[in-house]
């Protein structure tokens, strides 16, 4: 699903003037992730949140995650996460019984917050107010209905985390 700005060695495209990254899905390996996002104790912070959350996914068979809103920019200190994963190939039974928290859709999402550092919704879902998929509202800016980029992640590549 990676949209053509991908080319083909999966280097992330440059921020946009407003430090963003331009419309679409851009693959990235972990490494590169790392690299270009986790640049003060902030992001450092958050990803550790990020490992977490992901060692749940891969136990269910999630193979994808997608990162968007704020820490898919150049802001020093993003407020959380935004994280859709892919729901079509995951088991959600396994991932309800062992981490039930990915179901909980509490406004805000303050558990997911408190054990993550951030918010996950399956791809699939449909958020209420756009009636969009969760994929798609967050290639766009809330608040001005822009186009903006997210980063796609294969989350069965990623070392040091528990399957």
């Amino acid at each position: 699903m990676a949209s053509e700005a991908f080319g083909t060695k999966g280097v992330l495209p440059p921020f946009n003037s407003k430090g963003r990254l331009p419309y679409g899905v851009h693959r990235a390996t972990w490494k590169e992730f790392r690299r270009r996002f986790v640049f003060s104790s902030r992001r450092a912070e958050l990803l550790e949140g990020l490992l977490r959350a992901v060692s749940y996914l891969r136990q269910a068979r999630c193979p994808t995650i997608y990162i968007g809103g704020s820490f898919a920019t150049t802001k020093f200190a993003p407020r959380d996460l935004d994280v859709v994963w892919q729901s079509e190939t995951t088991d959600w039974r396994y991932l309800a019984q062992i981490a039930p928290v990915f179901f909980e859709m509490t406004p805000g999402n303050p558990r997911q917050k408190r054990l993550f550092g951030g918010e996950f919704f399956p791809s699939e879902g449909i958020e209420t107010e756009s009636g969009l998929t969760f994929l798609e509202f967050f290639q766009r800016d809330y608040e001005k209905g822009r186009r903006r980029g997210v980063v796609e992640l294969d989350i069965r590549r990623v070392k040091g985390v528990k399957r």
